[in-house]
């Protein structure tokens, strides 16, 4: 899996005899010079997807060209598909904070659509200025921004809930920012 920084990574799904799935990756890399390195794993996820006391027997890709790809899981008598990323889970997919957090090559947060989405689903040869990726840390100090001024607007506004897009909160800071410039 290529990241957006251009890295590749090999990600692995493992599955175990409790039932589980395993998604994970080296997030250090050989350089030409010197392949020693300390492996750094990033588990990703895991996953139940059979009952614990059915083993995963085998995992398979999926792939096609038209969709982003699914794995496969076996047990013996059970056939499962599963998406290749959790990007578009709904606990996920709004949230600049849990997009990150996943530490998945294969999401990034759209900071313009203010969503979490697939690498693979961006359009081929478009720009990636608008995507943020944090394979290292698992989070922006934009997206902490962004939620506590969310925070912040909801305590001002009191009992009333309000929905506040980036575009309006960018504005507040910016706003925020002239009336209170620092002072050196």
């Amino acid at each position: 899996m290529r990241s957006l920084d251009s890295r590749e990574f090999d990600v692995l799904f493992l599955g175990t005899t409790k039932g589980r799935i395993l998604k994970v990756y080296d997030l250090s890399q050989p350089t030409r010079q010197d392949s020693s390195r300390t492996p750094s794993p990033v588990l990703v996820e895991s996953v139940q997807v059979f009952p614990p006391d059915v083993p995963v027997r085998n995992l398979m890709l999926a792939r096609d060209d038209a969709r982003p790809g699914r794995l496969v899981a076996l047990s013996e008598h059970e056939v499962l598909s599963m998406p290749l990323s959790r990007c578009g889970h709904p606990e996920v997919a709004r949230s600049c904070g849990r997009c990150l957090a996943l530490r998945d090559p294969y999401c990034a947060w759209d900071h313009v659509d203010e969503r979490c989405i697939e690498l693979q689903a961006a359009e081929a040869g478009s720009t990636t200025d608008h995507l943020w990726q944090e394979l290292e840390e698992g989070r922006r100090d934009e997206c902490d921004v962004l939620s506590q001024t969310l925070l912040l607007a909801g305590e001002a506004a009191g009992s009333h809930k309000h929905a506040f897009s980036t575009h309006t909160l960018a504005s507040l800071i910016f706003l925020h920012t002239l009336k209170h410039p620092k002072v050196k």
